[in-house]
């Protein structure tokens, strides 16, 4: 995260360097412990600011993973993430929360695939620097693009793969708010409530040589399924398709 003096040197011209900052990590991982438990992580990730003025801004994660496998053709990964940040312009120290939960099936028979259900949590909060504050852009969905903070998202896939080179996935979500200010849409309706709704989706992949893929999808964002947008809120649609070459 930026602080005031950071956002103020980004856009003066006459400086030319970034803020001072150090940045560092270190982790941990186990091998199998045995059983039903496949591996466990633990990372922490620590940002200081060091420039030189009263105006500071620090921030540090730390992040406890793990893998599992309780049946054959059942994977499962947990994950957890506290955030902490101290910034010395108004003299506050935050402490903001994320997990995430992953279950995977394994389906066989005439028509074999995968079926995986997900859910994930990020804290909100009142103020800017309150709700979590994710160090990736990654985007929770396919239509409605928000970023992980601020959000619950619950999600049910079934990935089919009639043949080897073709793989067709059908995918629908639904989506909170844990907060009224972290996500931002013209047709939300400032009064309303936490539920934000829900999405389907089905994406396409065929990869007829190993060098060459074709990727196609398509979603759509029903708003009325949830009671955060505005009555007249339109349903939102994206289409998206991708050609790789390998050579």
């Amino acid at each position: 995260m930026m602080n005031t003096a950071d956002t103020l040197d980004y856009a003066d011209s006459g400086v030319y360097f970034a803020s001072r900052r150090v940045l560092g990590s270190l982790s941990f991982s186990t091998p199998s412990f045995g059983g039903f438990i496949d591996s466990a992580g633990l990372e922490a990730l620590a940002q200081f600011d060091l420039n030189d003025r009263d105006s500071k801004i620090h921030t540090q994660y730390a992040v406890l993973k793990t893998f599992l496998s309780p049946l054959p053709k059942l994977s499962v990964s947990l994950a957890g993430v506290l955030g902490f940040l101290e910034n010395s312009e108004n003299d506050k120290f935050k402490i903001s929360y994320a997990g995430v939960a992953d279950a995977y099936w394994l389906v066989n028979g005439a028509l074999p695939g995968l079926v995986s259900f997900g859910a994930a949590a990020a804290s909100g909060g009142d103020e800017e620097d309150s709700a979590f504050t994710p160090i990736s852009t990654m985007k929770q969905s396919f239509v409605l693009r928000p970023g992980f903070s601020g959000l619950a998202r619950l999600s049910l896939a079934w990935t089919l793969r009639p043949i080897e080179s073709l793989s067709v996935e059908l995918k629908g979500a639904y989506f909170f708010r844990t907060d009224k200010t972290t996500f931002s849409d013209p047709d939300i309706d400032p009064s309303g409530g936490s539920a934000l709704g829900g999405e389907l989706l089905t994406n396409v992949g065929f990869v007829p040589f190993p060098d060459l893929a074709l990727q196609a999808g398509a979603g759509v964002f029903i708003p009325s399924t949830g009671n955060a947008f505005a009555g007249d809120a339109p349903v939102k649609a994206r289409f998206s398709l991708s050609l790789a070459l390998s050579f």
